[in-house]
């Protein structure tokens, strides 16, 4: 990663993680027809089940996947909503590394004319977080 004169090296689940994001930031979000993306095909139905403490089910999210591959060596499979039609999963999986990135899309809003995810849920094998935003300005 280049930021002015500065170099960083990124490890392989943040690599993944902004292959991701500028994926479902430059595509998916903005409208983008799928139809025209090559080698992008439907893979299957799937759900996201949340559960309280107890393990009770609180809410089930039923799913369509699409997989999508990014490079010769990175596929990512996107799991949109059935009722709203919004992404709602994202996982992106390096194959020569076996290293698998999840990240959860919720809490939609509109902002500058966009619908946008409110909260983000990243889980990859080394560590899970969870990212809000309360205010989200949008300029083009």
């Amino acid at each position: 990663m280049v930021e002015g004169d500065k170099k960083y090296l990124a490890r392989p689940n943040e690599t993944l993680f902004i292959q991701a994001m500028r994926a479902v930031r430059g595509d998916l979000l903005a409208d983008a027809d799928l139809a025209v993306k090559p080698k992008v095909r439907h893979i299957g139905g799937d759900a996201l089940v949340e559960t309280d403490a107890e393990g009770e089910v609180t809410r089930t999210r039923l799913l369509e996947t699409i997989l999508w591959p990014l490079s010769e060596n990175v596929e990512m499979h996107v799991s949109f909503e059935l009722e709203s039609h919004l992404p709602a999963r994202v996982v992106v999986r390096d194959v020569p590394a076996d290293t698998t990135i999840e990240i959860e899309l919720d809490d939609y809003r509109e902002a500058g004319g966009i619908t946008w995810p409110y909260r983000m849920r990243v889980r990859t094998p080394s560590e899970q977080f969870e990212e809000t935003t309360e205010t989200l300005k949008v300029a083009w």
